[in-house]
């Protein structure tokens, strides 16, 4: 029994891909209302959220008694927690999350138990013309909602003009080509996962970008005394891919960060070793 999927959708009304990649049904991210509403607050594929929508998961018991400030800083932190909460009360037997979405702490009684193989982990640019990053003119302007993107590109090239850019992957490539933008960043491992990687312009290096802290990587997280379905994850689990997932989720745990901070961090195994590259940009 996989989920959140039914009682999400009857109280939000929709699940779409996140900026992973992942499917209707493990849509698990932070970026769960930027990925599915634009700027007026509909849902990119028909329909509308709303915030009493949202407000329905934030009156179930429990842990959801977060208080509803805004669909874009909530809905993540909303749809995350009532996962844990299922499966803390056995309504579900595991959840699936994009890992950079997930809190660096499970709650007691929870844990990643399985960590699969990862996507590859950087930042793409998808350029209207076809323009690699060091070739986009002067004030060219690039659509991205995250601070964290924002930061990296201004600090590469503080002449680039920052375009807030929602909704899904396939509607922001869609309104890439009629909107008055030159590029926008997604990642990669979403487009990968979509099928669209013939899309990419080229992969942004992480000396221009760093990528979110567990970006790419999928968890599994189970109870932690329910041997029978650990088990059943075991055979998914990735080692090399943990190691490097935690090396930045500690990080961004020491660092205080949460999934809205503009903090990049990226770990790769070398030999015996693991170098862990890092990040924290200043909002503006």
């Amino acid at each position: 029994h996989i989920g959140p999927l039914g009682d999400l959708q009857r109280a939000a009304g929709v699940l779409l891909h996140d900026d992973d990649g992942l499917p209707q049904l493990f849509v698990h991210g932070f970026d769960l209302l930027e990925d599915v509403m634009d700027d007026d607050g509909r849902q990119t594929q028909g329909g509308l959220i709303e915030e009493q929508d949202l407000r329905l998961l934030n009156q179930r018991p429990g842990n959801l008694q977060h208080a509803l400030l805004s669909p874009a800083h909530v809905a993540g932190q909303l749809v995350a927690l009532f996962g844990e909460q299922e499966l803390l009360q056995e309504g579900i037997d595991l959840a699936v999350h994009s890992m950079k979405d997930l809190p660096t702490r499970q709650p007691e009684g929870l844990a990643v138990t399985g960590v699969l193989k990862r996507e590859n982990p950087l930042d793409v640019l998808v350029s209207k013309h076809g323009m690699k990053l060091a070739e986009l003119p002067e004030n060219a302007k690039i659509g991205t909602s995250s601070v964290r993107r924002k930061s990296q590109l201004l600090a590469y090239r503080p002449d680039f003009e920052i375009v807030p850019f929602r909704g899904n992957v396939p509607t922001r490539l869609n309104r890439l080509q009629v909107m008055p933008i030159d590029a926008i960043v997604l990642a990669a491992a979403g487009l990968k996962r979509l099928g669209l990687e013939d899309k990419l312009t080229e992969y942004i290096e992480p000396d221009i970008i760093l990528p979110s802290p567990g970006q790419g990587s999928i968890a599994i997280e189970t109870r932690i005394r329910d041997n029978e379905i650990i088990d059943m994850v075991s055979g998914l689990e990735d080692v090399k891919s943990r190691t490097e997932v935690l090396a930045e989720r500690q990080l961004l745990e020491l660092l205080g960060g949460g999934c809205q901070a503009p903090i990049g961090a990226l770990a790769e195994i070398d030999g015996e070793g693991i170098t862990l590259r890092a990040v924290v940009a200043s909002p503006e």
